[in-house]
């Protein structure tokens, strides 16, 4: 997730970033818009949210679940277990 504070924007910096998720193969990156909401650093309330952020946390979180669903479970072996 990228979340977006409404400061000038470091196009270098930006673009180092993105080579860096490439480089770790990240499959997918969020963009969060600038939310004056969340810049209050408060609670967060989601009847307060602009609607382009309320959308991209849904995405973000329909991502997270769409990934899930597509990765193995990993299990512990056991030993020694006990009856």
């Amino acid at each position: 997730m990228r979340l977006i504070d409404g400061r000038a924007e470091n196009p270098q910096l930006n673009e180092r970033l993105s080579k860096l998720l490439q480089q770790h193969r990240v499959e997918q990156v969020f963009e969060v818009p600038f939310d004056a909401h969340i810049a209050e650093r408060g609670p967060i309330t989601l009847a307060k949210l602009a609607p382009a952020t309320r959308d991209a946390f849904t995405h973000l979180a329909a991502g997270i679940v769409q990934t899930m669903q597509n990765q193995p479970i990993a299990t512990k072996p056991t030993t020694g277990t006990k009856n």
